[in-house]
């Protein structure tokens, strides 16, 4: 149940979706997991239903036509913790062959148990990618 708003021009597009009743299935294969309550998963279980809000926004932007950034934002709550989530790709294409990707990544979860090893809610990743491209 809920709303998704969609805008679309030739040099970009922009998706908005709200959910105030939305579900996530979570499932965990792996029995190396040590703590499976980081992904809300009871001791001794192996998957977990989670109820609760979900915002969802994607944008694409033609910048050049060398150049383009995509972005997608989620924000899902079950009223007790938080987990967001904002991916960021910008794609450049140097020449004909060449190309190369930064991707950056940023996470909130409350969910998490705070440690001495990890004691901050927050998660960052990047990527930088250079790749060879042909068309014919």
């Amino acid at each position: 149940v809920g709303l998704d708003y969609k805008l679309n021009k030739p040099k970009y597009s922009l998706s908005l979706m709200g959910a105030p009743f939305s579900y996530t299935f979570v499932y965990i294969d792996n029995e190396k997991i040590i703590n499976p309550s980081s992904f809300s998963v009871e001791p001794g279980h192996s998957s977990a239903n989670l109820f609760g809000s979900k915002i969802t926004a994607n944008f694409n932007w033609k910048v050049t036509k060398d150049i383009s950034y995509v972005t997608k934002f989620e924000y899902f709550t079950t009223y007790d913790k938080v987990v967001a989530s904002w991916e960021n790709t910008f794609e450049f294409k140097l020449n004909r062959y060449l190309s190369t990707k930064l991707f950056l990544h940023g996470r909130y979860d409350d969910g998490v148990t705070l440690s001495e090893d990890n004691d901050t809610y927050f998660q960052f990743k990047e990527m930088l990618t250079f790749g060879l491209s042909y068309s014919w």
